[in-house]
């Protein structure tokens, strides 16, 4: 989507078409005139500065506000919505920003499974959840409709340090849910394979156990941790995939 978009700008900058603060269009008034005696081509709409060109027709332009620019170059963000914004954090990798300029999560959706879709990324590795130590605490939701069943495979990492050492735990859990017509989620939830840790203390432990909380519309994931750390930080974050239509968010 980004290389059509970067396209559709490249052509209208090179067309002089691309809006720039201070030479915008008014509605019905501006038509670019053809060579060799076409008809030319006309601007519909009140395009404002900085929005991307569209074409509506072979022979229409317009801006839309969803869909905007700035910058040049390695600075170059493509805004669409009011919320968020594509630009380039460094080579060979994108940044989803909100309007804010926070790093944002990403969900793509590429396929179908059946009935279902299969949404196979689901990042939650740009926030983290605060754990209390020893304590079910809850990091992630898993919201969908009633007579419905989800698979969810999560690969969680823990971070605990004092104010010396770092420990670093990830784990690979999957979920099972489903839903009938009415009442509660049902869920089973389970390890796979062995949580692997680093720790740079020598000896130091950390391990966690994950459980699920049912609820009407989703089920709530937790995770208990215990660190052998006097720790002044000690969070949970993760990346999922699903296969359903399950909304994973992250608490």
């Amino acid at each position: 989507m980004l290389k059509k978009f970067l396209g559709l700008f490249l052509l209208a900058s090179s067309l002089g078409l691309a809006q720039t603060a201070g030479t915008g269009p008014k509605a019905g008034t501006s038509s670019l005139a053809g060579g060799g005696g076409g008809s030319g081509i006309s601007i519909t709409g009140i395009p404002a500065a900085n929005q991307v060109t569209l074409w509506n027709s072979a022979t229409s332009i317009t801006g839309d506000a969803g869909l905007t620019y700035s910058g040049t170059g390695a600075t170059f963000k493509l805004g669409i919505g009011t919320d968020v914004y594509l630009s380039r954090a460094s080579a060979g990798l994108l940044l989803v920003e909100d309007g804010s300029g926070a790093a944002r999560d990403v969900q793509a959706r590429t396929g179908t499974f059946g009935t279902s879709v299969v949404t196979p990324v689901v990042s939650g590795a740009t926030t983290t959840t605060t754990l209390t130590e020893s304590s079910a605490t809850s990091f992630a939701t898993l919201t969908y409709a009633a007579s419905t069943v989800a698979g969810v495979e999560m690969l969680c990492r823990v971070r605990a340090n004092d104010a010396t050492d770092f420990q670093v735990l990830t784990s690979r859990i999957r979920i099972s849910t489903v839903r009938k017509s009415t009442g509660n989620t049902i869920s089973t939830i389970g390890v796979v394979g062995t949580d692997l840790l680093a720790e740079s203390a020598g000896g130091s432990t950390l391990t966690c156990t994950f459980s699920v909380v049912e609820g009407a519309s989703a089920a709530t994931v937790q995770a208990s941790c215990v660190s052998s750390l006097t720790q002044t930080t000690l969070n949970i974050s993760f990346l999922a995939e699903t296969v359903g239509p399950v909304a994973v968010a992250q608490l």
